[in-house]
C-alpha cells in the first residue's frame, strides 16, 4: 500500500472525479479531499491510498504535472513511505561540545 498526496486541483473537483482520474492507473483503497471545517469547501488537496506500489508509481508518472481545469496538479508519495530510518530524538541530551552550566563564563550584572 502507498499513500499519495495530491495538490493543486480546483475547488470544484469532487471525490468521484478524483477517483475516476486515479482508477485509470491504479486500484484505490481510500480517497480523501481535505475540506474547510466551517465552509466545507475543498482546500484543493487530498490523499489517495493506493493498494499496490506499482500502481502508485504509474499514477505519479501519469498524473504529476498535468493540467486539469486550468490548474496543474502535483502527485507524490507522502513521507510515510521513506525507507530511511531517522535517529530517535534525545530532547534532554547536550551536544558533547556544549559543556555544563557551571563551565560557562558568567557575564557581569548591569
Amino acid at each position: 500500500m502507498a499513500k499519495l498526496f495530491v495538490v493543486g486541483f480546483s475547488r470544484e473537483m469532487d471525490e468521484i472525479s478524483l477517483l475516476e482520474l486515479f482508477t485509470t492507473y491504479c486500484t484505490v483503497g481510500t480517497l480523501t479531499i481535505v475540506r474547510d471545517q466551517e465552509t466545507n469547501e475543498s482546500r484543493c488537496f487530498g490523499f489517495v491510498t493506493v493498494l499496490d506500489p506499482a500502481g502508485a508509481k504509474r499514477a505519479i508518472e501519469a498524473l504529476d504535472g498535468i493540467v486539469i481545469d486550468g490548474r496543474t496538479i502535483s502527485v507524490r508519495l507522502t513521507g510515510n513511505e521513506t525507507s530511511q530510518k531517522q535517529e530517535p530524538a534525545r530532547p534532554f541530551s547536550r551536544k558533547p561540545d556544549q559543556g555544563s552550566k557551571t563551565q560557562r563564563a558568567k557575564r557581569p550584572r548591569r
